[in-house]
């Protein structure tokens, strides 16, 4: 297992230096295998403006990028036969705001759920550290779906919260 290990650790390295650009960007690479970081990168400004440097705990805004891993994770429990994708909400999350407990997964992941866009409702200061109580909280004082649930598609980061 070493000698696969420090030939990962060889390829990540060159991948890095590849990754090198006269730009002010940069990158984070972190590699686990088996629970035990093998591998750990960086370089390049966290932000040009204040030109503050990338370090090992950056955190970066990844906006939509999160919607895959998400969606990938859904297709994996329903392949394990663990999520339906057609099945309510409900069977699966308990307290959920009565306009929620009907929604599919499918609904959700196809943005045909009519749940109102969050990030478009509050100001982006409110959403710093938000969880998905408060998420929950708001949808119960305001119930009212966009549409019916799978008679049209309207693009909502709530669906993916």
């Amino acid at each position: 297992r070493s000698q696969q290990l420090q030939a990962l650790q060889a390829d990540l390295a060159q991948i890095a230096q590849a990754a090198q650009s006269p730009l002010p960007s940069g990158y984070v690479i972190k590699v686990h295998v088996q629970g035990e970081q093998v591998f750990s990168r960086h370089e390049g400004l966290a932000s040009a403006e204040m030109g503050e440097s990338i370090h090992d705990e950056t955190v970066f805004e990844l906006a939509s990028l999160s919607k895959i891993f998400t969606a990938l994770a859904v297709m994996q429990l329903h392949e394990q036969g663990r999520l339906a994708l057609d099945q309510p909400l409900g069977l699966y999350l308990s307290d959920l705001p009565e306009t929620w407990a009907g929604l599919t997964p499918h609904q959700l992941l196809s943005h045909q759920s009519g749940l109102p866009d969050l990030l478009n409702l509050w100001p982006h200061k409110r959403l710093d550290g938000l969880d998905f109580g408060a998420v929950l909280a708001h949808f119960r004082q305001s119930p009212t779906l966009l549409f019916s649930p799978g008679t049209q598609a309207a693009y909502s980061n709530t669906n993916y919260m």
